[in-house]
């Protein structure tokens, strides 16, 4: 993970926290950071990027149709 946790670096985070099933344990480890550092940032995303909206598309997985 970088250093620097720019905007679309908090985007993708609170993106993936949203995913169904993920931990913050799963989030540090992809992230390559502590499971408070996650929840850090968490907080962060959401201050600076507001909370994240639901869809309708949300809890659906799309197929490839051949």
């Amino acid at each position: 993970m970088q250093n620097a946790w720019d905007t679309e670096v908090l985007s993708k985070l609170q993106y993936d926290a949203n995913q169904p099933g993920i931990t913050h344990r799963k989030l540090a480890e992809k992230h390559g950071v502590s499971r408070q550092m996650i929840g850090k940032m968490l907080v962060r995303a959401k201050e600076q990027l507001g909370p994240v909206k639901a869809t309708a598309f949300d809890g659906l997985k799309v197929r490839n149709r051949k």
